[in-house]
């Protein structure tokens, strides 16, 4: 889950009404409750400009965002994923990100540290269509990465204590009775196209193999929900469908619900 997080949060960045955005080579370091990074350049409505500085302060559950240059103006960040609003340490090297007709999302690596957790990404690129008949920007981009989408991570790893990535040690802990507490994961590929996507990552955990999973995924907009039907997790030969969900079932809150064969998602 944690992948699509963090794509929405590049997406949203308090850029909901425009139709344009280019950032380049954009570096950051973030010690809470302050952080500050610099772009290589920074395109707004089609409009190009040079080195952008950008300042960014937490205040509750708002991250204020200050950008200081040839573009001068203030912004604020809502709603991050967890993973981001508890993190006390962010770093991200040499991220690239174009919102227009379609999206995408580069980013060399990018580590988040709070107390209960660490995650770090390294070469993940993301592509996927945008499309235009909302007035909201987070439902265009949903929608069209829901019929089209390319994402891959050559590596991840965490220490987690929810999400998916934990839901899969579990899983996997009581399927071969090994007893791993953390999770690295190379060469992540997911790819969805009309609804239908395919998933598939090298995982080392004390055992080492491939996850594959395959389903349907939506995305309605009235009520901002994402349903997603599993058809199958596996590790290797193993089948681990249910005793996943098993696992997710424990982590349900008001964003999430389980239902097997089925996972759903309110984004706010």
């Amino acid at each position: 889950m944690k992948f699509l997080l963090t794509f929405i949060f590049a997406s949203s960045l308090g850029f909901a009404q425009v139709k344009q955005v280019e950032i380049k080579n954009f570096n950051f370091s973030y010690t809470a409750p302050l952080g500050e990074g610099v772009a290589e350049s920074f395109s707004y409505q089609n409009q190009k400009e040079g080195e952008q500085k950008i300042q960014v302060e937490k205040f509750a559950d708002v991250f204020k965002l200050k950008f200081e240059g040839s573009e001068n103006q203030e912004l604020e960040f809502k709603n991050a994923p967890a993973f981001i609003q508890e993190a006390e340490t962010i770093n991200l090297n040499t991220l690239n990100l174009n919102l227009g007709q379609s999206v995408s999302l580069g980013l060399s690596q990018g580590q988040f540290v709070s107390t209960n957790e660490e995650l770090t990404l390294k070469n993940m690129n993301l592509s996927c269509d945008r499309l235009g008949f909302s007035s909201q920007f987070l439902d265009e981009v949903l929608s069209g990465c829901i019929q089209r989408m390319s994402f891959k991570v050559s590596g991840f790893s965490s220490f987690p204590q929810k999400g998916i990535d934990y839901a899969l040690i579990e899983a996997l802990n009581s399927s071969s009775q090994m007893k791993a507490t953390s999770l690295s994961i190379k060469n992540v590929d997911l790819k969805i196209n009309s609804g239908k996507f395919q998933l598939s990552a090298d995982v080392k955990a004390q055992i080492s193999g491939t996850v594959s999973a395959s389903g349907t995924a939506k995305y309605d907009t009235p009520t901002k929900k994402i349903t997603i039907k599993v058809s199958e997790i596996k590790f290797g030969f193993i089948d681990l469908t249910t005793k996943v969900f098993d696992e997710l079932k424990k982590q349900e809150n008001e964003t999430l619900k389980i239902n097997k064969p089925y996972i759903y998602i309110t984004v706010k």
